[in-house]
């Protein structure tokens, strides 16, 4: 007789296993698994299973299914896609370069050896802001010049004081007076050419604090820009040749696009163009076109076209490949051009090691299509595929559908 008592499992006798399992085939069979042995909790399951859309996420055969909180968090955007020719979008190659018209090389304009460098390449900084001494023997001796200019001023302001005040007495003649206002007067024109000498070649003119030191030059910045490039360095010899600083205002960059010499002709200036970036495809930037070479170089047959691309938040950097893109909507469709469906890289995910676009099937539900995809036009991707012109697509927000496909939660994450 086997006791009541706990047994572990493994001290079990066989025959006692197969007996139960015999006793519960003939439970189900009396009743066909819906008679009151049946355990409660499976019942109570039957009858909660939430049905469809009541879940915040449900994912199910493919379709993902937001919650209204979630559809708002997501920012979800659905458009229709449409369809141009090949010769209503040119994407060409493209290079960033800095604002030609808002950058300065510096250097200093007489010879002497660097004193002091103040700001580090990649410094920001501002105009009139110094940027390094120098130590020169010009600067010693138009210093020189001006002291004894100022000298020559002062025994003149003097001696003028002196004959005005004899003349006021009778004791000299107005003759005298005068001889001594023009001689006051050519020392004043002396010290205004001295200073003005000094600052021609970046002196700074030394005062009466800064009397008896070495008088050096200062390099100033003469625009707001970035150091791009620094050759100055420590006590190295320089004249007014050497180019110290590169400064750039960054803040909007020069985009040379080459365009086919057959497609030129359809550009304007003034146009919008979307740029991608090389590391940003996922982020194109809008530029407008402001100069159209007006030659074709002949060793591409091209001809350069500049857009004008912001950079307020310095994210881009001269010397960056790119590629634009000009969308020419008002040129008429060529009958041998190729139909092209585009989408906007964001709708455009990886799912299951396959292309997908997100296309709505409800009210808040999407499934993943797979999509074939082709050449890059710019910000947007070319369809050969699984996609038709006026199909409705999620073009903003498909990554966060996508991230729910992959987990497949059954609860709003918050």
């Amino acid at each position: 007789m086997i006791s009541s008592r706990w047994v572990r499992p493994e001290y079990v006798p066989e025959y006692v296993c197969s007996l139960a399992f015999g006793l519960t085939l003939m439970l189900v069979g009396c009743d066909g698994g819906n008679s009151p042995g049946k355990p409660e909790g499976a019942a109570a399951n039957a009858e909660h299973e939430p049905e469809g859309g009541q879940g915040e996420h449900r994912e199910e055969a493919g379709v993902v299914e937001l919650s209204p909180e979630a559809m708002k968090r997501a920012d979800i955007r659905v458009e229709s896609i449409g369809a141009r020719t090949s010769g209503q979008v040119i994407v060409a190659p493209a290079e960033l370069q800095p604002n030609a018209d808002r950058i300065a090389r510096v250097g200093p304009r007489v010879a002497g050896r660097i004193a002091q460098l103040i700001v580090p390449l990649g410094a920001y900084v501002r105009a009139g802001q110094p940027l390094a001494t120098i130590r020169s023997p010009e600067a010693a001796e138009a210093a020189a010049a001006l002291d004894s200019a100022r000298s020559a001023e002062l025994l003149a302001r003097r001696s003028l004081a002196r004959e005005r005040e004899l003349f006021e007495r009778k004791v000299s003649a107005q003759r005298e007076v005068l001889e001594a206002e023009a001689a006051f007067a050519s020392a004043e024109a002396a010290v205004r050419a001295a200073e003005a000498r000094l600052a021609a070649k970046g002196f700074s003119a030394p005062s009466e604090s800064t009397h008896g030191t070495d008088p050096v030059v200062t390099v100033t910045s003469p625009i707001d820009g970035t150091v791009i490039e620094r050759t100055a360095a420590a006590d190295a010899p320089v004249g007014p040749d050497s180019v110290l600083f590169t400064i750039a205002d960054l803040s909007a960059l020069w985009l040379t696009v080459r365009v086919p010499e057959t497609s030129v002709a359809a550009i304007r200036r003034g146009q919008t163009v979307s740029v991608v970036v090389g590391g940003m495809p996922d982020r194109p930037v809008e530029g407008r076109v402001d100069y159209i070479a007006p030659i074709v170089a002949p060793e591409t047959r091209s001809v350069d076209v500049r857009v004008q691309v912001p950079n307020r938040n310095g994210e881009l950097r001269p010397g960056a490949s790119a590629s634009a893109r000009f969308d020419l909507p008002n040129r008429p469709p060529s009958s041998s051009g190729e139909a092209l469906v585009l989408v906007p890289r964001a709708a455009v995910q990886e799912l299951n090691q396959a292309s997908v676009v997100f296309v709505p099937t409800g009210e808040r539900q999407f499934t993943p299509q797979p999509v074939t995809l082709g050449s890059s036009y710019g910000s947007e991707v070319e369809i050969l595929a699984g996609l038709e012109a006026g199909d409705r697509i999620v073009v903003q927000g498909a990554f966060t559908l996508k991230a729910q496909a992959l987990r497949g939660a059954v609860a709003d994450p918050h």
